[in-house]
């Protein structure tokens, strides 16, 4: 796995973090 690879899955796993933090926060809003 070379360091492009890595640097890759790296930042779709950031996103996908970011946008379930934001679901989490918007449902959470919604709720209330």
């Amino acid at each position: 796995m070379s360091i492009w690879d890595a640097n890759i899955v790296l930042l779709l796993s950031f996103k996908l973090y970011i946008a379930y933090l934001l679901i989490l926060l918007s449902g959470g809003v919604y709720a209330d």
